[in-house]
């Protein structure tokens, strides 16, 4: 699994697009994930330095696509 500090966050992003509290060690908090595709808090959004933003944004777009892309299939099917 590939990980993705998050410093500006304080939050490590896996490729899954979980993303985690990060530890005082620089580990993440594997007991506290947060779907990045399904978070609207527009202050963590905000918070984010311009590379952190990007990373986060390409991950959010990959994992998006990967959920929702089949469903717009079946409704074109339909």
């Amino acid at each position: 699994m590939r990980l993705y500090p998050l410093r500006s966050a304080a939050a490590i992003l896996d490729e899954a697009g979980d993303v985690y509290p990060m530890l005082a060690d620089g580990q993440p908090d594997w007991n506290r994930p947060l779907e990045l595709t399904r978070t609207t808090a527009v202050d963590w959004w905000e918070g984010l330095d311009a590379d952190d933003r990007m990373v986060a944004l390409d991950v959010w777009h990959d994992q998006r696509k990967i959920w929702w892309e089949p469903l717009f299939v079946q409704d074109k099917e339909a």
